[in-house]
C-alpha cells in the first residue's frame, strides 16, 4: 500500500513540475490543462486540521511577541530558534501527509502548493539548522518575519474546520499583503550581506543558503503579492481565495 502511494505521489511531482514550466513559459492553456489533474486534496481529519491551526498560533504569537519586544526596546531581536523548529517540523509532516497520502490540513491546498511552499522552506532552513549555521546571525528580522506568515496558514486550517472565508479572506490578505511588503526588502537585504560579508563570515554552505532567499523573495513578490493585492481590491474573476500562498 505504501509503495503504492509514494509511486502515486512521484507521479504527482512530474505533472506538477509540467504546470509550473507551463505557468513559467506563460503558457495558460498548457497550465490550465495540467491544473486539471492537480486537484484539490482530500481534506485531512479534523484533528490534525485543528492541531495545525493551534501549532500555527503558537508560532505566530512567539514570533509576534519577539518582534514586539525587539521594537519596543533596544532592536535586540532574540533568535526564534524553538519556533523555527516547530514551524519546519509542521511543514514537513503537513507534506508528507500531502505528498504520501493526498490529504491536507488546510483547505484548498493542493500538491503543488506543498512543492512550492512547505518543502522548501522546511528542506532549506531545516538543513541549515542542521548543520549550525549562524541563520539568526545573518538574518536577524527576515527569520522572525517569515515566521509571522503562519497566521495565514492558520487561516486556512480553520477553513478547513469551517470559518467564514466572507469573514476572514479579505483582512488575511491585507496583513499578508503588508508582511510581504515588509518583508521582501529585508529578506534580500540581509542575503545581500550575508553574501558580500567580511572575510571569514558566511562560508560556502551559509552563501549557498543567501542565495535560496533570492528564490524565496522572488516567490513572495511574484507569487503572493499579486494574489493578495487582487483579493484585497475585490477583483472576484477569479477565486483567489482558493490559491494558497
Amino acid at each position: 500500500m505504501l509503495k503504492q502511494q509514494l509511486a502515486e505521489a512521484i507521479a504527482a511531482a512530474e505533472h506538477e513540475k509540467a504546470e509550473l514550466l507551463a505557468q513559467m513559459a506563460g503558457d495558460t492553456h498548457a497550465a490550465d490543462k495540467a491544473g486539471k489533474r492537480h486537484p484539490k486534496l482530500t481534506a485531512a481529519p479534523a484533528s490534525l486540521s485543528a492541531a495545525s491551526l493551534c501549532l500555527y498560533l503558537v508560532v505566530w504569537v512567539g514570533a509576534a511577541h519577539s518582534l514586539g519586544v525587539a521594537l519596543g526596546a533596544d532592536g535586540t531581536v532574540a533568535p526564534p530558534l524553538a519556533l523555527t523548529i516547530l514551524m519546519c517540523t509542521v511543514y514537513s509532516v503537513e507534506s508528507l501527509i500531502a505528498l504520501v497520502f493526498g490529504r491536507s490540513t488546510m483547505a484548498s491546498w493542493r500538491r503543488v502548493d506543498f512543492w512550492l511552499h512547505h518543502v522548501p522552506y522546511a528542506g532549506c532552513v531545516g538543513a541549515a539548522l542542521a548543520l549550525d549555521l549562524p541563520l539568526f546571525r545573518f538574518y536577524r528580522w527576515t527569520m522572525p518575519l517569515t515566521l509571522l506568515t503562519s497566521l495565514n496558514e492558520a487561516v486556512a486550517a480553520a477553513y478547513a474546520l469551517g470559518a467564514p472565508r466572507g469573514v476572514l479572506e479579505r483582512p488575511n490578505r491585507l496583513y499578508m499583503l503588508v508582511l510581504m511588503l515588509v518583508l521582501i526588502p529585508v529578506e534580500l537585504t540581509e542575503a545581500v550581506r550575508c553574501l558580500f560579508s567580511s572575510p571569514g563570515g558566511p562560508g560556502v554552505l551559509m552563501g549557498t543558503f543567501a542565495l535560496t532567499t533570492f528564490a524565496g523573495a522572488a516567490y513572495h513578490a511574484l507569487g503572493v503579492v499579486p494574489v493578495c493585492w487582487k483579493r484585497v481590491m475585490g477583483d472576484t474573476a477569479t477565486d483567489f481565495a482558493d490559491k494558497a500562498v
